[in-house]
């Protein structure tokens, strides 16, 4: 799904492609605010991860 917006071009009416969007529930989501948060998540993840090293034990 996406948004469009209409131009006008030397009197030629053309429909511009301006976000993508996807419908989740009743809601539009933006799929940029999608990726963003999908970043943080694994970001914080990771984070938390490495903090507790969960992911990386120490071995000396």
């Amino acid at each position: 799904m996406f948004r469009k917006k209409r131009e006008f071009i030397d009197g030629q009416e053309y429909a511009v492609i301006t976000r993508y969007y996807l419908r989740i529930g009743r809601r539009d989501v933006s799929v940029r605010k999608l990726a963003y948060l999908a970043l943080f998540v694994a970001l914080l993840v990771l984070f938390v991860a490495n903090k507790s090293e969960i992911l990386l034990p120490v071995t000396q």
